[in-house]
């Protein structure tokens, strides 16, 4: 498990004691922003702006993905040439 991962799973732990204390002392449930306050707030200037190339070829991995799971299923045809269409759009360089 990578150190992102591991964290993320000790925060939601985290949670689920705290609400669980929380509630067997008659208190309210806790709420994730005050959990992750301070922990997981981002850095001021680090936003990073979607990117418009990577997202169409994305939905076009998506068809192709379809395509491999009719076939895996039983239920389409042999995807190569979706494999192969896909491949040559992009150069040839998967």
């Amino acid at each position: 498990m990578n150190p992102a991962a591991a964290e993320g799973v000790a925060v939601r732990e985290f949670k689920l004691h705290k609400r669980a204390a929380d509630l067997v002392a008659g208190g309210g449930d806790v709420v994730w922003n005050e959990i992750v306050r301070g922990f997981a707030d981002p850095l001021s200037g680090s936003r990073i702006a979607p990117d418009a190339a990577p997202h169409a070829i994305y939905r076009q991995m998506l068809d192709v993905y379809a395509a491999c799971e009719a076939f895996a299923r039983g239920a389409g045809a042999d995807p190569a040439p979706s494999l192969k269409a896909f491949r040559s759009r992009l150069g040839g360089t998967l």
